[in-house]
């Protein structure tokens, strides 16, 4: 994957932006740590996917200190890092936004809340798929074969300061390649061993994204169960109902008794993928 053409659009609107957040000290989190920032960034990625909000760090008063948009639910206390567990002590009152601002903090704060914005519209769209949170989308429909390859084109929306400290959108056009046939719907362990530790394409409904493949199931798509919010489902069923309606081609033909491969969440949980719907395997 590589980008071929970078395109940088201020943002001349920045005085109708409206938006609120809220701080939260952080206690266990020091800088003379060797796993400071490494645990800052960790502690961004995580919380933003399990909130589904955008989250960052400022510092306050010579303090780490969480930066929440108002609304989003305060994340559990303690929270276990690399060596360290962090505590999140009570939030700050409600503090306006404001994005014409040239403060570091503010350019921190408004730069992710303006990045979150962007994210969410685009990655409805079912023309778009996108390998992960964060990562460039790329176009279904415009997809080029050659020979057993696709190659896809897309861009990647990046939310940056300006030379002059301000906020702009930088498009960066690139470029995804990865095997043109699917996974075989019907695999045994033995097969299994070639794929593993593979990057796959897994087309769960219209949203597609990038899962890497770690143990094989003896259980087909019919036979494999899991419980999600106090539900339990079988794993066909659960693609079929979450799916946006009309379903895709590949998903109504899924065979019954299709194998079922197993990956790792975001969040270090192990789940499961239909090898028929698999399809695409990353050629990074």
């Amino acid at each position: 994957m590589k980008a071929i053409q970078t395109n940088v659009f201020p943002i001349l609107n920045l005085g109708d932006l409206e938006a609120s957040y809220r701080l939260l000290p952080i206690r266990g989190l020091e800088k003379d740590q060797p796993e400071y920032f490494l645990n800052c960034q960790a502690l961004i990625r995580k919380l933003s996917y399990s909130l589904s909000s955008p989250v960052t760090i400022i510092d306050e008063a010579d303090r780490p200190c969480l930066v929440l948009r108002s609304g989003t639910l305060i994340p559990p206390s303690p929270f276990r890092l690399v060596r360290t567990s962090v505590y999140f002590d009570s939030p700050s009152e409600e503090r306006k936004l404001d994005f014409r601002s040239r403060q570091a903090a503010d350019l921190t704060i408004g730069s992710r809340f303006l990045q979150f914005m962007l994210q969410e519209p685009i990655g409805q769209s079912v023309a778009l798929w996108q390998p992960g949170s964060g990562k460039p989308f790329f176009e279904k429909t415009s997809a080029e074969r050659f020979g057993p390859f696709v190659r896809y084109p897309g861009f990647s929306v990046r939310v940056v300061e300006t030379l002059d400290a301000g906020l702009a959108v930088r498009v960066d056009v690139t470029r995804k390649v990865t095997s043109a046939e699917p996974l075989p719907m019907h695999m045994n362990r033995d097969q299994f061993r070639r794929w593993k530790g593979h990057s796959c394409v897994y087309h769960f409904g219209h949203k597609w994204y990038e899962i890497q493949l770690h143990a094989f199931s003896q259980l087909n798509v019919s036979e494999e169960r899991f419980v999600e919010n106090g539900r339990e489902w079988q794993l066909l069923e659960n693609i079929v109902e979450r799916s946006r309606k009309p379903i895709p081609p590949e998903l109504a033909a899924l065979m019954h008794d299709a194998s079922v491969l197993k990956y790792q969440s975001n969040r270090g949980e192990s789940r499961s993928a239909p090898a028929g719907l698999s399809s695409l395997c990353a050629l990074d």
